[in-house]
């Protein structure tokens, strides 16, 4: 029916799980986000509120044309499978009709409040558009590691999906600070040791092999890995002690 939509957030792009997605696929990002789009719009029109009963694993593939797609989306938390039924979770939130009617409210209430910020000179935002507000917000980073985030891109191959990077970098500096009990400062520059060291490697090399993006390389604490892994094609998963020695202040 002409005239029909689904709901699309503009960071979906940026979102950490489309680059576990497009890892996992060996697939560039930007085409894991036009595969959802296109799922989406099928769930969308041919399923109750993301209720995918009836349907399997092998459809799925076969509707974004890319082997293993469900299962990836299975990993990453967009798709559940439950008594044997494969579920979008908060489907309605974003789709279905009472979501599209929702989000035309919003549209129309937004256009009412700016016409009458407008006419009172004043700000105000909605709970909403604050929210969206904290969104774009650079994130807070660790005293004394303002210019860690820089030096950690300037070492990355993968130059993509730079503001969950940086959001990524931020949580995983406070983590490494409290697990080897050592300050922001040391944390920031253990991270960037393993990345510089990791980035010398043939799997960081984005001509050989499927890229490994900066955001996902965080999330999924890859600082810890065994380097040795790093040399051939597969992923580490050991966390072995580093060789990595703070310099004393």
């Amino acid at each position: 029916m002409a005239g029909d939509w689904i709901k699309i957030e503009n960071v979906t792009p940026d979102k950490p799980e489309v680059f576990q997605i497009a890892e996992a696929l060996e697939i560039d990002p930007d085409a894991v986000v036009g595969k959802l789009i296109r799922l989406w719009i099928w769930a969308d029109e041919q399923t109750y509120n993301g209720d995918a009963a009836s349907v399997t694993f092998a459809l799925l593939d076969r509707i974004t044309a890319v082997s293993g797609f469900g299962n990836a989306l299975i990993r990453c938390g967009w798709l559940t499978l439950e008594n044997d039924v494969l579920m979008f979770p908060n489907f309605d939130r974003h789709n279905g009709q009472t979501a599209k009617n929702r989000a035309l409210a919003a549209k129309r209430n937004a256009k009412l409040r700016l016409r009458k910020r407008d006419a009172a000179s004043v700000t105000i935002a909605s709970p909403r558009e604050e929210k969206r507000r904290e969104d774009i917000k650079p994130p807070i980073v660790p005293q004394g590691t303002e210019r860690a985030f820089e030096q950690f891109w300037e070492s990355v191959h993968v130059k993509t999906g730079r503001r969950a990077a940086e959001k990524a970098h931020a949580v995983a500096v406070k983590t490494v600070a409290v697990e080897r009990k050592i300050t922001p400062a040391e944390a920031a520059a253990y991270i960037l040791d393993r990345m510089q060291a990791f980035a010398k490697s043939p799997r960081a090399h984005p001509k050989d092999i499927s890229p490994v993006h900066p955001a996902t390389w965080l999330n999924q604490g890859r600082y810890d890995d065994d380097p040795a892994a790093w040399q051939g094609n597969g992923h580490a998963a050991g966390k072995p002690e580093s060789t990595y020695t703070p310099c004393d202040n």
